[in-house]
C-alpha cells in the first residue's frame, strides 16, 4: 500500500479548508466550501489538492463532486504524483 501521508511542519500555512475536508471525506462540507468559492484546485503545504487527498483515501462521492466542479485532474503535487497515482492502490486493493 502506498503510505504518502506527511505531517505539517511547524512553521507550514495552515491547510485549506477544502483540502481538510476532502481528506476526510466530509461531502458536505465540501460542497458548502465550494459554494462558498472556496478554490476547487486549493493546495497545501506539499502542493496537494483536494481531488489528490480525496483520491487518497477513497472518499468517491467527494472526488465526483470536486470533478463535476472542474477540478484540474493533472495537477502535481511536490513528488509529482497526481490523483490518479495516488487512486491505483485502491483499484487493487482485494474488497
Amino acid at each position: 500500500m502506498l503510505a504518502l501521508r506527511w505531517t505539517e511542519p511547524p512553521t507550514a500555512e495552515p491547510v485549506p479548508a477544502i483540502v481538510a475536508a476532502a481528506e476526510v471525506g466530509d461531502l458536505s462540507q465540501v460542497d458548502r466550501l465550494l459554494s462558498l468559492q472556496s478554490g476547487v484546485n486549493s493546495r497545501d503545504f506539499c502542493q496537494w489538492t483536494p481531488l489528490m487527498k480525496a483520491s487518497l483515501n477513497g472518499h468517491e462521492a467527494v472526488v465526483k463532486l470536486l470533478l463535476e466542479k472542474k477540478a484540474q485532474v493533472e495537477l502535481s503535487d511536490k513528488g509529482c504524483y497526481t490523483a490518479l497515482i495516488l487512486a491505483l492502490p485502491l483499484l487493487f486493493t482485494p474488497s
